[in-house]
């Protein structure tokens, strides 16, 4: 194949990362001549993407879109036979690849990184360079939650506050559950006025397209939707509805559901995805609630197991729509 009418072309939205955060590239494949072309696919297990990047103190790194699968574990990926696409006249075929699931953690400094495409077994379509900077992070405050029923499905997934000259970020990271030091994503969601009690919804299906963030500030309850990994609507709730309980849940359909206390009566809450608050009484108490534990089953039904006068009680609770 020739790469005469083939451009390979590097995007990226921002020039500033701090250490361990997602640098998210876009990559596109374009047919720049006049004649429709076959191509590989852009697919980790076609493999023809090759990264390289450089830093201001000579460190050289590289990797693929297997290096993940090649870090968990898993291996390369054999391919039975590479599936193929073609790119009509100035069509263009685009991936958002992110560095990190590439290098895995890159140090501080400046850095140049470019791509190539494999055109053949020993030809190669170069693109062109991008620069960003990485800066030393600042972990103030990090929370992390082990889900009981889904534990052998999901990423471990831990919510952290940064704090960087330019104020404070919240930030959630996937990590492997084969090898925890193998970050599957670790993304920027929200700016927040200061070091906060934040926590976060396990997701009922991982992958599910709606997600949420939670904190307090000065009583009122802030949720931040976050929609295919991105920050959507951050809600405002100023009602009492207790001391949140962890870990909350977020549904299939976006509904988000959490336990709470407060003078003595456990609650439920439910967000529903663009709808109304909704809080029911489920248990009043005669003492305080010190140690619990939560899990939801498959279902998303909330089950509350808890410590009070030296005895543990357990209790099931049903979600009717």
């Amino acid at each position: 194949m020739s790469s005469r009418n083939l451009l390979l072309l590097l995007g990226i939205d921002r020039d500033l990362f701090v250490r361990f955060e997602s640098i998210v590239v876009h990559v596109s494949l374009v047919n720049n001549g006049l004649k429709p072309i076959a191509v590989e696919d852009l697919t980790a297990t076609n493999n023809p993407l090759f990264f390289r990047a450089v830093n201001n103190f000579g460190g050289r790194f590289k990797g693929s879109l297997q290096s993940f699968w090649m870090r968990d574990g898993v291996g390369e990926v054999p391919v039975r036979g590479k599936s193929m696409i073609t790119l009509n006249p100035k069509e263009a075929r685009e991936i958002h690849v992110d560095l990190i699931k590439i290098f895995n953690v890159l140090p501080e400094g400046n850095y140049k990184v470019y791509a190539y495409y494999r055109l053949g077994t020993l030809s190669f379509l170069k693109s062109n360079i991008i620069s960003f900077r990485i800066v030393k992070s600042k972990p103030i405050y990090s929370i992390t939650f082990q889900d009981y029923a889904r534990n052998n499905m999901i990423p471990i997934r831990t919510s952290w506050i940064n704090e960087g000259e330019d104020g404070f970020y919240i930030f959630l990271m996937d990590c492997s559950y084969n090898l925890p030091s193998n970050i599957i994503s670790n993304r920027r969601i929200a700016k927040i006025n200061g070091l906060r009690d934040i926590t976060y919804s396990i997701p009922s299906v991982y992958g599910q397209n709606v997600e949420h963030v939670l904190w307090v500030d000065n009583d009122t309850l802030y949720v931040a939707e976050i929609i295919n990994g991105g920050l959507g609507n951050i809600r405002r709730i100023e009602r009492p509805i207790g001391y949140i309980l962890n870990p909350p849940l977020t549904t299939e359909d976006g509904e988000l559901r959490f336990l709470t206390f407060l003078e003595g009566l456990v609650k439920l809450v439910r967000i529903p995805f663009k709808g109304e608050v909704m809080v029911d009484d489920i248990l009043k108490l005669r003492g305080l609630l010190d140690k619990y534990s939560i899990v939801f089953d498959m279902d998303s039904n909330p089950y509350l197991v808890y410590n009070l006068d030296r005895k543990i009680y357990y209790l099931k609770i049903n979600i009717y729509d």
